[in-house]
């Protein structure tokens, strides 16, 4: 995909006005796209930025978030960044097997890539790993290994793995249930802006003491 034929696409400068199938106006500069598997949420503007100016990898990731397909060409290509250790080609290459855009569905492959990514720092790519072991996909099940990514994912300040290691430490799922830490880490999701995680906060956790997440 090119990036002007990604806007076009997407009806900038048309006058197309009717909203995305996709939960978000891409006409509306202050909406935020939010695809399945979590790839692109508050940050939606910056990746509109970099699709403006033509930013390869973020054309391609919004063009999956969109449902848009990948050609084999632009696949081979990742493939062959990816195998090189681009953790961010690794890392889109692993959004296009998860939702099969242009290629058959391999839940497997996926994980695989997001693990390549994972090991490599992409906190992004770290949230995924955690989110594949918590719901089993791609990989053996296990809320232990979810909580280990999503803590690394965390502690580089992502904000959905902050929720979902807060969450995680409230219900006792894959660690200790620890009221204290959970509220660490919901208030840390919180400042960011996740409402869900203000929600928990209001229903109480905000006042419960305990350790420190670290």
């Amino acid at each position: 995909f090119a990036a002007d034929s990604l806007i076009f696409a997407l009806g900038w400068g048309t006058d197309v006005k009717e909203p995305s199938d996709h939960g978000f106006d891409p006409l509306d500069r202050k909406s935020s796209a939010v695809s399945p598997r979590g790839h692109v949420q508050h940050g939606s503007k910056s990746l509109i930025k970099l699709v403006v100016i033509g930013a390869a990898s973020a054309v391609l990731l919004l063009a999956v978030v969109l449902g848009f397909a990948c050609s084999p060409s632009e696949v081979e290509k990742l493939t062959e960044a990816a195998n090189n250790g681009d953790a961010e080609a690794a890392y889109t290459l692993a959004g296009i097997y998860a939702s099969g855009s242009g290629v058959g569905q391999d839940l497997k492959k996926a994980a695989e890539l997001y693990r390549s990514a994972a090991e490599k720092g992409h906190a992004k790519a770290q949230l995924e790993m955690g989110n594949a072991y918590s719901e089993g996909k791609g990989v053996t099940k296990s809320d232990k290994m979810a909580a280990v990514w999503w803590k690394k994912a965390a502690d580089q300040g992502d904000m959905n793995a902050q929720y979902a290691l807060g969450k995680a430490y409230a219900e006792g799922r894959g660690v200790q249930r620890n009221d204290g830490v959970a509220a660490v880490w919901l208030s840390k999701a919180a400042k960011q802006g996740k409402k869900d995680a203000v929600a928990i906060l209001g229903n109480g956790y905000a006042n419960k003491k305990g350790k420190d997440a670290e």
